[in-house]
C-alpha cells in the first residue's frame, strides 16, 4: 500500500510509533493523518486521552476492524471455521477482538480540535465511518468532498487542511473549501 518499503503495518503498531513521537518530541500542535493513519490517532488518544496534541486532521479514515474482516471473508469466500481460526489468531496477538477496534469509539470525546475530510464516493472507507466519528467527536467539523475518492487528491483539500492548521478553525478551513472547490 502506498510508496512504503515494509511488510506489515498494524493499527496498534502504528499507535506505538505515534505515541512515542509525540513522547519524544514533546507537545505537538497538530496531527495530519489519511485512512489507517487516522484510525491509529484515534486509537493513540484512546489509548493516551491526555495526549498534549491540539489538532487532528482525519482523511479517509476507516471505521471498524470487524467491517474489515466480514468484507475478506465475504471477498474470499471463507467458511466460519477458517475465519473463526483467523479471528482467534487477531485476538492472539492484539488481546482484542476485532469488535474492540472502532473509530467511533476511539473518538467518543476527543479533546483535540477536529477536522474529518472524506469522500462521499470513498470506495475504500465509505463516508458513513466519518459521519459515525463526527458524531462522537464534539469537538469537530465534517467536511464531504465529491468526486476525489479515497486519496483526496485536491488543492482545495491541501489549502482546507494547511489553513485548519496554521489557523485552527476547522469552520474556517470548511468555509474555505467549499468557496473555492465548488466554484471552481
Amino acid at each position: 500500500h502506498g510508496l512504503s518499503s515494509g511488510n506489515f503495518l498494524t493499527v496498534p503498531l502504528y499507535s506505538d510509533l505515534i505515541l512515542h513521537l509525540v513522547d519524544t518530541l514533546g507537545d505537538i500542535d497538530s496531527i495530519v493523518s489519511h485512512s489507517m493513519g487516522g484510525f491509529s490517532t484515534l486509537y493513540s488518544f484512546y489509548r493516551q486521552p491526555t495526549l498534549p496534541v491540539n489538532k487532528v486532521v482525519l482523511m479517509g479514515s476507516p471505521g471498524e476492524a470487524r467491517d474489515f474482516f466480514d468484507f475478506y471473508r465475504s471477498q474470499l469466500g471463507l467458511s466460519p471455521r477458517t475465519a473463526g481460526v483467523i479471528e482467534d489468531h487477531f485476538v492472539s496477538i492484539f488481546q482484542q477482538k476485532p469488535d474492540y477496534f472502532s473509530a467511533a469509539m476511539f473518538a467518543d470525546g476527543l479533546p483535540a480540535r477536529g477536522l474529518i475530510i472524506h469522500d462521499e464516493g470513498d470506495a475504500e472507507a465509505p463516508v458513513h465511518y466519518a459521519r459515525r466519528i463526527h458524531e462522537a467527536w464534539p469537538n469537530s467539523t465534517l467536511v464531504t468532498t465529491q468526486g476525489l475518492g479515497h486519496n483526496l487528491k485536491s488543492p482545495h483539500v491541501v489549502g482546507m487542511v494547511t489553513d485548519f492548521v496554521r489557523q485552527g478553525s476547522a469552520q474556517q478551513a470548511a468555509k474555505y473549501y467549499y468557496e473555492n472547490a465548488i466554484s471552481n
